[in-house]
C-alpha cells in the first residue's frame, strides 16, 4: 500500500512538471498607452432684484369715531454675485496588453 502511494506521488510530480508555464512578456519599450483628460470650467453670474411696495388703506367708520388712514411705502434691493472655477486633471497609463507586438 505504501508502495502504491509513492508511485502515484512521484507520477503526480512528474506530471506536474512536465506541464509547460507560461506566460505573457512585452517589452518596455512599446510604452505605455496613456487616457489623459483635463477640463476648466468657469462661472460668473449676477443676479439683481428690485421690489416696491405701495400700499394705502383707509378705514371709514360709520359714526361719531375718527376714521385710520395708513400708507405704507417700501422698497428693497437686493444683488447677488457668484464665481467659481473649477479644474480637473485625469491621467490614466496602463501596460499594452493586446497591442499586437
Amino acid at each position: 500500500m505504501k508502495r502504491a502511494i509513492t508511485g502515484a506521488l512521484l507520477v503526480l510530480a512528474l506530471a506536474s512538471m512536465a506541464a509547460a508555464a507560461s506566460g505573457q512578456m512585452f517589452p518596455m519599450g512599446f510604452g505605455f498607452p496613456n487616457i489623459v483628460h483635463a477640463s476648466t470650467a468657469t462661472a460668473w453670474e449676477q443676479d439683481t432684484a428690485n421690489v416696491f411696495d405701495f400700499q394705502d388703506t383707509s378705514i371709514v367708520p360709520a359714526g361719531w369715531f375718527p376714521a385710520i388712514h395708513q400708507t405704507s411705502i417700501h422698497t428693497e434691493s437686493m444683488t447677488h454675485t457668484e464665481y467659481s472655477q473649477t479644474t480637473e486633471y485625469t491621467a490614466i497609463g496602463y501596460p499594452c496588453m493586446a497591442c499586437g507586438y
